[in-house]
């Protein structure tokens, strides 16, 4: 209870003004032990704290590495900075290393292969015209096909038998006159047919290769080749048999018109070859780019080169970083992160530290804040132009998680720290952590109470207006407006981005709620709707087997809810908390007096010690029913504080009367005989413990005047309050005043009193006040 020592104990007969129990305990508490990591021993939560904080900032370094050394761009992407390279680098020049493969393969040998058929005939006949004419001075002693087809003369007769031998055989001299004319004429001016001769000066210029019948080639250039179906001018036919005598070049010149078709055929597969072999030749071309120059400046719409430019040079950065160089950068995020989250830790220990103390609600959250961080990343690196919607979306989910699960001040802190790793990890500037921060406080500051579906919905829709509209004003800033058309155009789907990162996350809020309420144990509004709903199983079984119960608890709901709208409190867990605060009644319902309609009293025949643990045992009934039942774990507290650890004064005083008078030998202790606690820890259940007790107590009332109401209600209060029932709820004086005043409200108007009438105030007794009742005591 946040007051001052003086301030309570002002209040407490009998005690100076500065003494009382705190003082005490402080003169006579042991020394604190200062030994280093003292504390730590005493309290491992806050070695799993630790371990929990290493493991994140371990994780967030991890993704904020990866992705800042990943080229976040895209093509069609409008940049909003200018980038320059860092170092130098290379690429693949793969327009230009086409070209120069296309030309190497049309420039490539195109083959000619000899066609032996034609060849070697030829070949045979002139080798052996020497021997078939030996001995013959004149053609009529020749074979007239032989003559015909070499136009033999005499003087040609007389000339070829100089190339025979003895035995009649052609002469070496002979063979290789032959050979040099193949090698020298027909082989130097190849003879192809029509077709192919009138498409070779038309093909981009290449040698020809001529692959011979014995496997050699030669090469040749296109005005070597020679039309079959031509005119052979002379001096082309001179050139070719100009190895022979004089008197034999007419015989060979005339064979040679004779035969008439081609001596090579171009040979498609072969060339082919060729083709493929001088273009794999063709090494790679590449483009350099010297260090600092600009691959693209602010404004620029990113091209496929551009874009092929930046990956390129992201890869040569990180393959030209040596091993120290790059764990320093490493080391230093990892050093900012640690930063952030010691920040953070801090935040938390001054203004929640309750969050610090629960080590699996914290892992449960940082993994939830890593995976925020691994989403927008990785989100960004597929979508670079949905960048907005990348780092919105999974920001303000957190915010709405962590707001849901520890309240607004925590969401606007935890979502501040995420968004400075989100602009770490992605390089933004600081207009996108103020569109980060504005978000985040939008869906806090929309999303109030969730009490029904519509308002996540209603958040979202609200959230992603004001981040649309923000996304917006961030593109004008950023980019440069010389050219509106295509710069608006970008700002519209940064603003369409945004808005739709607020409604999806609305959308999708609704589906996890569930889950982020047992994650955390905590209770949204949804849930506590659903549960004071009177049609629910528990409070209809409490309605038909407790009806006393039943009313009670709604009458504290009515009056308890009022007390905390007064203060500020959570009136709907207030209301829900007390419609479940006595369900523990239903075992046995007849030992209380509300439900006792037959006006016996079960107590009377029972001794105080078992009354004591018939009304006592409610608590311990009520929160198995809650565990069997389901209640969400804030409702639990409810159950077992709301008599905290009071004293149950009427069986205490019985027990202590008849041990007085010597009816039995039990020994009456105070401690005995109190609620087993614990106390309330929470201002909603403080209420409920004086709500409770007042609307009781009012009961037993024969004057309902409200100063009579005020004066129980004071009462009640001061008791509670130097009972210490209050100390460690954060209720302040005036807050518990207030809620006073408002009970007494609520008590006037319901015992409000009417007009007696004559013959009904000669009836009535006289006015006397009775004593409380044990369902007084136990309600």
């Amino acid at each position: 209870m946040t007051r001052s020592t003086s301030m309570r104990n002002a209040k407490r007969p009998g005690r100076g003004a500065g003494i009382g129990r705190r003082d005490e305990f402080r003169r006579t508490r042991p020394p604190a032990d200062r030994r280093p990591f003292a504390a730590w021993r005493d309290r491992p939560e806050i070695l799993l704290a630790l371990a929990v904080a290493v493991l994140y900032v371990l994780g967030a370094s991890t993704f904020i590495i990866w992705s800042r050394g990943q080229a976040m761009v895209a093509e069609n992407q409008i940049m909003r900075d200018t980038f320059a390279a860092r170092v130098y680098f290379e690429v693949f020049d793969e327009s230009g290393t086409r070209a120069r493969r296309e030309l190497a393969m049309q420039q490539a040998p195109r083959v000619y292969v000899e066609i032996e058929k034609t060849t070697s005939p030829l070949r045979q006949a002139i080798l052996g015209l020497p021997k078939a004419v030996a001995g013959r001075a004149t053609p009529a002693e020749v074979n007239e096909t032989l003559v015909r087809a070499f136009n033999l003369t005499p003087e040609t007769l007389a000339a070829l038998h100089a190339f025979t031998d003895a035995q009649g055989e052609p002469t070496a001299e002979w063979t290789a006159l032959v050979e040099q004319f193949f090698a020298r004429g027909l082989y130097r001016r190849p003879i192809i047919d029509s077709d192919r001769w009138q498409l070779e000066p038309v093909l981009t210029p290449a040698p020809i290769r001529l692959r011979l019948a014995d496997g050699t080639t030669r090469t040749v250039n296109v005005a070597d080749l020679v039309d079959a179906e031509g005119d052979w001018p002379e001096a082309l036919l001179a050139e070719v048999a100009g190895g022979f005598p004089r008197p034999i070049q007419p015989a060979i010149v005339h064979r040679l018109r004779l035969e008439r078709r081609p001596m090579f055929q171009f040979d498609e597969a072969a060339t082919q070859q060729s083709a493929q072999t001088a273009a794999q030749a063709v090494a790679d071309q590449v483009i350099p780019h010297k260090q600092g120059a600009v691959l693209y400046t602010r404004g620029n719409r990113l091209t496929a080169e551009q874009v092929q430019l930046v990956h390129a040079e992201y890869d040569a950065y990180r393959k030209a970083l040596r091993p120290p160089a790059r764990w320093t950068g490493r080391i230093g995020v990892a050093g900012l992160v640690s930063l952030l989250a010691g920040a953070l830790a801090a935040y938390l220990s001054i203004f929640h530290a309750p969050a610090l103390s629960r080590p699996r609600h914290l892992l449960t959250l940082s993994l939830m804040s890593v995976g925020a961080l691994m989403l927008s990343a990785l989100a960004t690196r597929a979508m670079p132009q949905a960048l907005i919607l990348a780092i919105i979306a999974p920001t303000l989910l957190l915010t709405v998680i962590v707001h849901v699960a520890y309240g607004r001040s925590m969401a606007v802190g935890v979502s501040a720290f995420h968004a400075l790793l989100i602009c770490l990890a992605l390089d933004l500037r600081i207009s996108a952590l103020i569109l980060l921060v504005v978000g985040s406080c939008a869906i806090v500051a929309t999303l109030l109470d969730i009490r029904d579906r519509h308002t996540l919905v209603r958040a979202g829709v609200m959230t992603g207006a004001v981040v649309g509209v923000g996304a917006i004003l961030r593109s004008i800033w950023t980019l440069p407006m010389v050219e509106p058309s295509p710069y608006w155009q970008a700002a519209l789907h940064d603003g369409l981005f945004g808005a739709s990162a607020g409604i999806l996350v609305g959308v999708f809020a609704l589906g996890v709620l569930s889950t982020v309420e047992r994650l955390f144990d905590v209770t949204t509004g949804l849930t506590l709707v659903e549960l004071r709903d009177p049609k629910h199983p528990l409070l209809r079984e409490l309605h038909q087997r407790a009806p006393g119960t039943w009313n009670h608890s709604w009458q504290v709901a009515t009056i308890a809810e009022t007390a905390a709208e007064a203060i500020g409190a959570n009136s709907l867990l207030t209301y829900v908390g007390a419609l479940y605060h006595d369900i523990g009644k239903m075992n046995k319902p007849q030992y209380f007096v509300e439900n006792q309609a037959d006006g016996l009293n079960r107590h009377e025949k029972l001794s105080p010690a078992m009354s004591l643990l018939l009304i006592v045992g409610h608590v311990k009934d009520g929160l198995e029913m809650a565990r069997e039942w389901g209640l969400p774990k804030p409702l639990h507290h409810f159950i077992e504080a709301h008599h905290g650890t009071t004293l149950v004064e009427y069986f205490y005083q019985v027990a202590k009367e008849r041990a007085e008078a010597g009816r039995t030998n039990e020994d009456v202790n105070e401690v005995t005989y109190r609620y087993p606690g614990p106390r309330p820890r929470s201002r909603e259940v403080a209420i409920i413990m004086l709500a409770d007790a007042a609307e009781s107590s009012s009961r037993t009332l024969a004057d309902f005047s409200p100063t009579r109401i005020e004066q129980l209600v004071r009462n009640l209060g001061q008791k509670r309050l130097l009972d210490h029932q209050f100390d460690e709820c954060n209720l302040t004086l005036r807050e518990l005043t207030m809620i006073e005043d408002s009970i007494i409200k609520s008590l006037c108007a319901i015992r409000h009193a009417r007009i007696v009438y004559p013959a009904e105030r000669e009836r009535e007794a006289p006015e006397r006040e009775t004593p409380t009742p044990p369902a007084a005591q136990t309600a």
